[in-house]
C-alpha cells in the first residue's frame, strides 16, 4: 500500500511538471499520464522479474 502512494507521488509529481513545462492541452495531457503509468508499471513489472530472477 505504502509503495503504491509513493508510485502514485512520483507520477503526479512527474506529470504536473511536465504539463508546466510543456503546457499541454487537457487532452495531450491525459495521453500523458496514460503512457506515464505504463512507464512506471513497466518498470515495475521488470524489478519483480528481476528479484524472482535473483530467488
Amino acid at each position: 500500500m505504502a509503495e503504491t502512494v509513493k508510485i502514485n507521488e512520483e507520477l503526479l509529481t512527474r506529470v504536473r511538471s511536465v504539463i508546466k513545462k510543456e503546457k499541454i492541452r487537457y487532452r495531450s495531457a491525459r495521453q500523458f499520464v496514460d503512457i506515464a503509468v505504463l512507464d512506471l508499471l513497466e518498470k515495475e513489472e521488470n524489478q519483480v522479474k528481476k528479484i524472482k530472477s535473483v530467488l
